[in-house]
């Protein structure tokens, strides 16, 4: 229907009141319309008339025949602004419920509510889904369901099984039975959690070298292989004893020309022999790698000073191992053995019921005829053979001149021992090589002697054996010096480390023990320094006096509480020392008075009743400068402290002159 607002929108149109619409002028003309009178300034019921003035102007709409002002409703809300009929206009609310938006139902999202039906149970909004209502579903959370399937007894390799592939986010797949990693239908399969099953396979009694095991190889990852059973490796128990009888022309191992073959023992293993009833003391081999063959056994009764002992004329016997039984009644010294060098070993044995006389083998004395017959001794000394003992002796093991080697492996050295092995600048290049004396002592793990018969030169600035472990040398750093062993060709040698337990071994280098340190200057230089010979583990190392300046840790000191020193005594004392010995000067101010000013230094953490004192002159009398050469413990960190008491009337300057260390 046009309106009022059409007329003022579009003027140019024409627009003009139609039947069933009139103006009036106030209520009164209002009231006076009779409506439903066929007129034409009656719109009728449902027609429009504009009040343009009175109280409530506006547009109204006939809802009765009949003249007056109930007949009308309005004013009617045409316009923006302009009344309209209630709940028609204005933010949408309650009370304005015909606004658009206004019913919650038109935006808000409701939870459905109510009895489910058809396949679901239960009410709205959490309904369930009825048992059976899909009569082939399998579910996770109900028993029995698989049970009830028709089973199918003989599965073949083209069955399907329904999977959830954990390749694929676990996405559910088909896979043939056939195509399974293990399948589990061979009855005949070992499984590792089954007992019984090895029990009950057929036995062979005799199995012969050429039948076959099946393996995991512990080298790679497990893998399984077979091997044959004449190829697996010895008995892996070093306490297993195994007895083989042999004849007088028998070799333990031989090649096709019956010639001897060697051997491996290892380690932790003794080789014992028997001979007509009548057991051979056990000889421990440990690492070597040699022949055996059982020989006759030569008894001899030799006493007094053998140049070139000849037990028993084993010189004629051509066979690579003999026995000798000793029984002298009286000392046998051995300056050298003249058996045969085919007499590759040597096996002898002292009686242990003929008396305490030994047998006394002399290293490398040059009384032997022949150079060949000198015996070398694991520590260059006397070997003593005593009543019950026995020892090996090999025939040139790998030197550069043939000799008869004690193989020393019944009498350890005690735990810790070492004797010589001192260490010292060497003269020809100072700045990087280091002399070891000749000396011997037990090893590290307290498992091997280790024997130097010659003075031994590592160099710092070499690399592996008689050199520097890994790297290359740094400037003022410390490295440890060791004597270090090869088993297997008897021959040792020094190195460098910056660890004290740990250097790198060199190949073949199995044995060590540390000698020493040794500290290098900042031109990578070994610096000059002092061992004295003296016995035991405990070794004194000094630095050398002429260039003491250089090893002040403290100068011009006025604390008089207990003061770290200037410099770390760390830099000049090792970390394996248990004891250093500073020069500690103590320096009055000023001369006479009757105060004594005095220096007191003591180990870093240690409490005032354990300090050290130095004094210095009373007056002017006296020197007003002392020296001390006090020995400390070393503190965990190395750090040395001082005081100067009982005032700050004078100065203390501290000097490390050497260590002690436990080897």
């Amino acid at each position: 229907m046009p309106t009022e607002k059409h007329r003022k929108a579009t003027p140019a149109l024409g627009i003009h009141p139609i039947p069933g619409f009139a103006d009036v002028a106030d209520e009164a003309a209002r009231a006076a319309i009779n409506i439903g009178v066929d007129t034409a300034a009656n719109p009728g019921i449902g027609g429009v008339v504009r009040q343009t003035a009175g109280t409530k102007p506006g547009f109204y709409i006939a809802i009765a025949a009949g003249a007056g002002l109930g007949n009308w409703r309005g004013p009617l809300d045409l316009e923006v602004g302009d009344d309209a009929l209630a709940g028609t206009d204005g933010t949408p609310s309650a009370a304005n419920p015909f606004v658009t938006d206004s019913d919650p139902r038109n935006s808000d999202a409701r939870a459905p509510s109510g009895a489910a039906g058809g396949e679901l149970g239960g009410t709205y909004p959490n309904p369930t889904v009825n048992d059976g209502a899909d009569g082939s579903a399998i579910h996770d959370d109900t028993a029995g369901e698989i049970a009830a399937v028709t089973e199918k007894v003989a599965p073949v390799a083209a069955d399907l099984l329904l999977i959830e592939d954990s390749a694929a986010g676990n996405a559910k797949k088909r896979a043939q039975i056939g195509n399974l990693p293990v399948s589990g239908t061979d009855p005949d399969a070992i499984h590792d959690n089954v007992a019984g099953e090895i029990a009950a396979i057929t036995e062979k009694v005799t199995p012969v070298a050429a039948d076959v095991l099946v393996i995991e190889d512990s080298a790679a990852a497990n893998a399984k292989k077979k091997v044959q059973v004449g190829n697996l490796p010895g008995g892996t128990d070093p306490g297993a004893v195994q007895k083989t009888d042999y004849n007088a022309d028998t070799v333990l191992a031989a090649n096709a020309d019956n010639d001897p073959q060697p051997i491996t023992v290892g380690a932790a293993q003794v080789v014992g022999m028997e001979y007509g009833g009548s057991a051979i003391a056990a000889l421990p081999w440990y690492d070597l790698e040699h022949v055996l063959r059982r020989d006759g056994v030569t008894d001899d009764s030799t006493t007094g000073v053998q140049s070139d002992w000849e037990p028993g004329g084993t010189t004629i016997i051509s066979t690579r191992t003999s026995f000798v039984n000793w029984e002298g009644s009286s000392d046998l010294t051995v300056q050298g053995w003249k058996s045969n060098q085919n007499n590759q070993l040597q096996i002898v044995r002292r009686i242990s019921n003929q008396g305490t006389a030994n047998i006394i083998l002399k290293h490398e004395d040059p009384a032997p005829a022949s150079a060949n017959y000198r015996i070398l001794t694991p520590d260059g000394g006397d070997y003593i053979i005593r009543p019950g003992e026995g020892v090996t002796l090999f025939w040139n093991i790998g030197l550069t001149s043939q000799r008869w080697v004690v193989m020393d492996r019944a009498q350890p050295l005690p735990t810790g021992y070492i004797d010589g092995l001192h260490l010292s600048n060497d003269t020809v290049d100072a700045d990087h090589d280091v002399d070891i004396s000749v000396g011997s002592c037990r090893d590290a793990d307290d498992t091997m002697n280790l024997p130097s018969t010659a003075i031994l030169t590592p160099a710092i600035d070499a690399s592996g054996a008689n050199g520097l472990d890994t790297g290359t040398v740094a400037a003022s750093t410390w490295y440890a010096v060791f004597l270090i062993w090869n088993p297997t060709t008897r021959t040792a040698a020094g190195l460098f480390s910056l660890s004290a337990t740990a250097p790198t071994m060199p190949a073949g280098y199995t044995k060590k023990r540390r000698l020493g340190w040794v500290r290098t200057d900042g031109t990578s230089n070994i610096e000059p320094f002092n061992m004295p010979p003296l016995e035991g583990r405990n070794r004194w190392t000094y630095w050398q006096t002429d260039i003491l300046a250089n090893r002040q840790i403290q100068t011009g000191g006025t604390a008089t509480a207990f003061t770290d020193t200037t410099t770390s005594a760390a830099t000049w004392i090792p970390e394996t020392a248990v004891r250093q010995v500073l020069d500690v000067e103590c320096q009055k101010l000023g001369l006479g008075g009757a105060d004594e000013a005095r220096s007191e230094v003591r180990p870093n953490g240690w409490t005032v009743n354990q300090t050290f004192i130095v004094r210095s002159g009373a007056d002017g009398s006296e020197d007003p400068t002392s020296n001390g050469h006090p020995i400390l413990p070393v503190a965990s960190d190395r750090i040395v402290e001082y005081r100067i008491q009982p005032g700050s009337d004078a100065e203390c300057a501290i000097h490390v002159l050497g260590w002690e260390d436990a080897l």
